[in-house]
């Protein structure tokens, strides 16, 4: 069984909030374009500061079905249009050292190290050269139809407003 999941991207400071602020109310999206669901205990989710979040959970994302992570529930307050049916992860802390709005990465990784998925944007040269485009305040980054994933920086498009859990 192969395991694929695609990832849609976060807040970009769509509060106007200071930096510490911005880093507590990010999250992600995670996709399953497959035909089973995913158990997603001991994932982890990875920035360029190479430091891990890991998913302690043990929740799965069914097959054709979306997850949210973020830090805690906070987070969705920012986001009224949350698809209230969506199954969310609280990490209880921040994604890495904090998604970068001019540029970053995220890994994707199952539970035995191996990279599932990527993305990177702005500055970050890394996963792709060019990255995919910084984005505008209040919107976010996601492949574009739902499961669409060629490996290339063309399948990720701006959204605004973002719609978590859709």
């Amino acid at each position: 069984m192969t395991e694929k999941l695609n990832f849609w991207y976060r807040d970009n400071n769509w509060c106007g909030c200071d930096f510490k602020l911005k880093n507590n109310d990010e999250w992600v999206e995670l996709y399953n374009p497959t035909d089973h669901e995913i158990k997603l205990n001991n994932w982890q989710l990875i920035d360029n500061s190479g430091l891990p979040t890991f998913l302690k959970t043990n929740k799965s994302i069914p097959s054709l079905g979306f997850i949210l992570i973020s830090r805690n529930k906070d987070t969705w307050n920012y986001w009224p249009n949350k698809n209230a049916q969506a199954v969310v992860i609280e990490t209880g802390t921040i994604i890495g050292n904090g998604l970068g709005n001019k540029g970053d990465r995220l890994l994707l990784k199952n539970p035995i190290g191996q990279i599932v998925d990527r993305v990177g944007w702005g500055n970050d040269k890394l996963v792709w050269n060019p990255a995919v485009t910084s984005i505008t305040l209040g919107s976010s980054i996601s492949r574009i139809p739902n499961g669409l994933d060629t490996d290339k920086v063309i399948d990720w498009q701006s959204q605004n407003p973002p719609t978590p859990g859709y």
